[in-house]
């Protein structure tokens, strides 16, 4: 049996923050890093954060919204799992 790996807040908002780098700089070797760090992050955000920022991940990358409105929301994510 795989054991299931503990994270606390802090560390959830450290990798909001090194998604956030990654998936902002659009070339290809950035976006691969932003989702391996996607992956991990996924299962460590609360219900439904993980889809809506999937959903605004996606409106991002097909040029839908800027990145500074993109950044924003994912900044705003990481103050909220350091306040936890």
């Amino acid at each position: 049996m795989k054991e299931q790996k503990v994270i606390y807040p802090p560390a959830v908002a450290e990798l909001i923050d090194q998604f956030r780098n990654e998936v902002l700089c659009r070339n290809e070797g950035n976006q691969a890093k932003a989702k391996k760090i996607w992956r991990e992050l996924y299962g460590f955000l609360l219900e439904g954060e993980g889809n809506e920022i999937s959903i605004e991940w996606h409106d991002y990358m097909v040029e839908g919204q800027g990145p500074e409105k993109f950044g924003e929301c994912l900044k705003r994510l990481a103050a909220k799992y350091r306040t936890i």
